[in-house]
């Protein structure tokens, strides 16, 4: 897109693959404990992940058409690295997710939860590194499967019931007090209800 295009009201469309069969792999070297991790992205390895970007790009030109009727006019012009391509055919839209496509680091599933027999867990139902003592994993990595939405508030869950686990293992209780004093409740400023 041309510089000019930022001055008017646009919209932008970013579909996303929410759940992709691609797969990753992160390895250690077993000589080096201490030496960085090769990291292996896998982006797009799976055939069914690139038809599923392809729809979400296909939607957006359909959607951009029928605003079209509105007034909107889809910007066609190519992504550098595809202009040898026809707009809107399947060649344009694998070299357009090749050359743009961009992670919503989400990362999940580099230590998956599952059970001891599946060759591929990393950790148990609670949470144990198997075949090692007094090791727990408390993060998105357990996830086996990246969620719909935004990895937060599933590994806070995780972190909770890590927590909870932990204190069940070593026999504490449940939850502590606050190391806070509770503020001194005060009564409202008002004498009546004040809906009432």
């Amino acid at each position: 897109m041309d510089n000019d295009v930022w001055r008017h009201n646009i919209v932008k469309w970013l579909p996303a693959v929410l759940h992709p069969e691609s797969r990753g792999e992160v390895t250690l070297d077993p000589s080096d404990p201490f030496g960085r991790p090769v990291v292996t992205l896998g982006y797009f390895t799976s055939q069914n992940d690139v038809k599923v970007a392809i729809r979400g790009l296909e939607m957006g030109v359909a959607m951009a058409d029928e605003l079209a009727k509105r007034g909107l006019i889809l910007d066609r012009t190519p992504i550098p690295p595809c202009r040898d391509f026809e707009f809107a055919t399947r060649e344009y839209w694998e070299c357009a997710i090749n050359a743009t496509s961009y992670t919503l680091w989400h990362f999940s599933g580099t230590c998956s939860m599952g059970k001891i027999t599946n060759p591929l867990a990393v950790v148990d139902s609670s949470l144990r590194v198997i075949g090692v003592d007094g090791l727990s994993v408390c993060d998105a990595s357990v996830m086996p499967f990246v969620t719909s939405g935004n990895t937060n508030a599933p590994t806070c869950m995780i972190a909770e019931q890590c927590a909870d686990l932990v204190r069940a293992r070593h026999g504490l209780p449940e939850y502590r007090e606050s190391p806070f004093p509770e503020p001194p409740f005060q009564d409202p400023p008002f004498s009546e209800p004040p809906f009432g």
